[in-house]
């Protein structure tokens, strides 16, 4: 059970140490297994870096994982118990929602309001995350109570611990959730054969929910050694005689707050579990910097008000631009000069924002027309695929009117497998002689064009017609009924696309997408079609039995599709990466171009968080519930 921490500076080798340790112990003939713990959007990067280790062609002994792939390890192959993902839980609270809304006060007329679902969610994942449950919420609203806070706020904590039990209850025996599996996790983390005698490195965090201090703490005392490394400056801790001292008074606003708490948490886990640390490695070297001296000192002596001057000596370069589209174009051409005269490598430069979603379409215009190849580091939203615009279009017609600008929605998605030739006449058809919902309405074939001077072929304009609509009179006689439960909506949609032919549409889209080179599109239509299967499958599973309006579903697989998503991997690796400054994590760039760095868009604005105010938080606080998120550490984060 030897701990050890890793402190040192950003660039110092702390990662580096790391790496260096797990694939010398990877080539060493030994038989315990070794975890190299990093957080979610790092994985893909360790595993990487690890293969690109001289000696290294694979792997059988190690195992990268992020905190949620460790659950899965430790007991998500030991379970016959369905796993609830994020739109699963959401699916859950919009289901809680229509079935409590009459037992909250404050949240009672918000609880239907677009957007309400998605800050629930978020806030039962800050509980879950401080290893918070309703007995808690129930004591904290006993203490708010008694303290004579504003009664305002103990309603809120009221609605919410009602929120939080019925959640608790529904997922109970049921679902595996991920934001509830820790304690399972902990509990067969103490025999698993994964950690029996196996070394841990955890890199690359900084900071700890209070699940994840608690899973720690018992890979601390499970594991037979633990290497531990923070990005924090060695000088503002205390001793060093042998075991790891406590800063002293702390600025909340030091560049080095967050994670000088989370050792400061470690420090009282260990001392909690009489586990004691051995002496730390301390990193002062900058490595990162060691051929741009600038950046160096830069990096340690930005937010230092006595900052002394130095010559940029060409390492650092301010440039003003007229607007976005003048900096943007200013990158390309740097890039490219770059590249072509300087010998540098695409993946040696990346682009960093505070917010990428100004950037983006001027990164693909410019970047693209200067043939520079990149990868943008965003999740890209599918809400504007063609899948997804026939089944929102599709569903607000068979539950209201024909309107004519719906029914146009519905036809341009070119997933209606009806020959494109005849659904441009049908759209002719209708624009030039004023087809209405009346008319779509009617069961009477069409005969609106002047029988004496004929513009279009009506036969074939009915015939197209009844092609795209008997699906969706099969959708609407389901969906109209009084109520309909979630089993019975989702085989109605999935009967509705299968009468489509909508996988076999997307498949052929998919193999043209592969012929023309371009597989970016082919995921693309790949992912969406495996997503709505999912989501379908996933709703039924949550809402199969529940008895509601069709228009409730609806309204659950619309919200759903706000939250669609691609995921994206980079289909090369020598490209340069475009990405945002929270998100992305770069490797080993030689050159860097920070966009956007004004004062009031870096950082970018804080968010804003409706369901619960600083004050609510503070006063929470002081009743014994300390949750995480709020503006203070949103301030220290920036």
């Amino acid at each position: 059970m030897a701990i050890q921490f890793i402190f040192g500076r950003s660039g110092t080798g702390k990662t580096h140490r790391c790496m260096e340790a797990l694939v010398s112990a990877l080539k060493a003939d030994e038989t315990g297994s070794l975890i190299f713990l990093v957080p979610e959007q790092a994985t893909y990067q360790a595993e990487r870096a690890v293969l690109a280790q001289a000696g290294v062609e694979g792997y059988n002994r190690l195992s990268i994982l992020s905190f949620d792939r460790l659950n899965f390890q430790l007991i998500g192959r030991n379970t016959a118990r369905a796993r609830l993902s994020a739109l699963g839980r959401q699916m859950v609270l919009h289901r809680l929602l229509h079935e409590v809304a009459d037992q909250l006060t404050v949240y009672q007329a918000s609880s239907s309001h677009t957007g309400f679902v998605g800050q629930a969610l978020h806030l039962l994942d800050q509980l879950h995350g401080a290893a918070t449950g309703p007995e808690d919420l129930a004591r904290c609203i006993d203490q708010l109570e008694s303290q004579g806070h504003e009664s305002l706020c103990a309603a809120k904590f009221r609605d919410i611990q009602i929120l939080l039990t019925a959640y608790a209850r529904f997922v109970e025996g049921r679902f595996v959730d991920p934001d509830q599996q820790f304690q399972a996790a902990r509990q067969a983390a103490k025999t698993h054969e994964l950690l029996k005698g196996a070394t841990l490195w955890v890199d690359g965090f900084a900071g700890f929910t209070q699940a994840e201090l608690l899973m720690l703490g018992t890979l601390m005392q499970t594991v037979s050694h633990t290497s531990i490394a923070l990005c924090l400056d060695p000088e503002t801790l205390g001793r060093f005689d042998g075991e790891p001292g406590l800063p002293g008074p702390m600025d909340p606003m030091d560049l080095f707050a967050p994670t000088l708490t989370t050792y400061q948490q470690l420090v009282t886990l260990m001392d909690e579990l009489k586990l004691t640390p051995e002496a730390p490695v301390i990193l002062s070297q900058a490595h990162r910097f060691a051929t741009a001296s600038v950046l160096a000192h830069v990096e340690k002596s930005l937010f230092n008000a006595d900052m002394t001057p130095v010559s940029v000596e060409g390492q650092v370069r301010c440039v003003s631009a007229a607007d976005m589209r003048s900096e943007v174009q200013f990158v390309a051409r740097s890039i490219q000069r770059l590249t072509r005269d300087q010998g540098l490598r695409y993946r040696d430069i990346a682009v960093v924002a505070s917010d990428l979603s100004g950037y983006e379409h001027l990164v693909h215009a410019y970047f693209t027309d200067h043939n520079l190849p990149f990868f943008m580091d965003k999740q890209q939203p599918l809400t504007h695929h063609p899948g997804a615009t026939l089944v929102g279009s599709a569903l607000r017609l068979a539950l209201g009117p024909f309107e004519p600008s719906e029914v146009m929605a519905y036809v341009r998605s070119n997933l209606l497998g009806v020959d494109r030739q005849d659904l441009d006449a049908l759209e002719n058809y209708c624009l030039a002689l004023g087809v209405s919902s009346k008319d779509w309405h009617s069961t009477e074939p069409w005969a609106l064009d002047d029988p004496a001077e004929p513009r279009f072929d009506q036969c074939e304009v009915n015939r197209t017609r009844n092609l795209i609509t008997s699906p969706l009179w099969a959708l609407r006689d389901v969906l109209t009924s009084e109520t309909v439960t979630g089993e019975a909506f989702v085989k109605a949609l999935q009967a509705f696309l299968e009468h489509l032919k909508v996988a076999k549409t997307l498949e052929a889209l998919i193999q043209r997408a592969d012929q023309a080179g371009d597989p970016g599109m082919a995921d693309r239509h790949r992912q969406f079609w495996d997503w709505l299967t999912g989501v379908l499958d996933e709703c039924s599973l949550v809402l199969g039995e529940y008895q509601a309006p069709a228009a409730f579903f609806a309204k659950v697989l619309t919200s759903a599709f706000s939250q669609m998503t691609l995921a994206l991997i980079p289909p090369t690796l020598d490209q340069v990466l475009v990405g945002a400054i929270e998100r992305s994590r770069h490797p080993d760039i030689k050159v860097v171009f920070l966009v956007g760095t004004t004062q009031k868009q870096f950082p970018c604005a804080l968010p804003s968080d409706s369901m619960l105010s600083d004050a609510d938080r503070d006063m929470a606080k002081l009743a014994g519930l300390d949750l995480p998120g709020g503006l203070a550490e949103s301030l220290s984060q920036r």
